[in-house]
């Protein structure tokens, strides 16, 4: 729905029931860093990348109605369009070094237009707007005015690949600090779900009808031997 902030595809992507809500928010993170790379390769790159980013793109309102109707479940929807996803990075790999400077370079422009747009829109918390507008203009004049004076195999190595792989480790970074946490969590809550268990558990069958010293205490009186006489 255009301008709703819940409606929106990130937004209302159906998760399975047992999603911890940290893992939802690192998938949405994941899937809007992915889909600024798709936005801006659709306006950068070559036809090949373009077709792969609006692939994604549309194939997320499919599986979102399939869902809907119970064709397919939420699980799914994720396997197929983060696979959606993920096929534009072995397409751009090959558009890198396809050795065509001129798919190269708009390769460029739209890694520099993504990079952009992330850092604008989700460090700073920019509009949409200001950082689309930002993006383009400093994505498209950022690689033409680098490329000439460093070189295209220059800019390759030391800007693209290091960039696309900071972005990664990011990503798995995140997946695997909320996996350590969960684990964490899991291990305290069965410690104390022990605990709980031990305090309530009856005593031994042995120790029946053994009064503590306590007990004794509490509960006797002065026992005096009969007389006999």
């Amino acid at each position: 729905m255009i301008g709703s902030t819940e409606a929106r595809t990130t937004n209302s992507m159906p998760y399975p029931k047992k999603t911890s809500e940290t893992i939802e928010q690192v998938a949405k993170k994941f899937y809007a860093k992915s889909q600024f790379a798709a936005t801006a390769l659709a306006a950068f790159g070559t036809p090949s990348l373009s077709f792969c980013s609006i692939l994604a793109i549309e194939l997320a309102s499919l599986l979102m109605t399939l869902v809907r109707k119970g064709i397919i479940e939420a699980r799914t929807y994720h396997i197929v369009y983060a696979f959606s996803l993920f096929i534009m990075f072995p397409c751009l790999v090959a558009t890198i070094h396809s050795g065509d400077e001129l798919a190269e370079m708009a390769a460029f422009r739209g890694l520099t237009a993504c990079a952009l747009a992330v850092d604008l829109r989700l460090t700073y918390g920019f509009s949409k707007y200001i950082t689309w507008a930002i993006s383009i203009v400093g994505g498209y004049f950022l690689v033409d005015m680098l490329c000439p004076v460093m070189g295209v195999t220059v800019f390759k190595w030391f800007f693209a690949w290091p960039g696309m792989m900071w972005s990664a480790a990011d990503t798995l970074r995140s997946f695997y600090n909320v996996k350590d946490k969960s684990w964490s969590n899991e291990g305290a809550a069965q410690q104390a779900e022990t605990e709980k268990k031990a305090d309530m558990d009856p005593q031994p069958a042995g120790d029946e009808g053994h009064a503590t010293k306590e007990e004794v205490a509490k509960g006797s009186f002065p026992y005096v031997t009969p007389s006999l006489g």
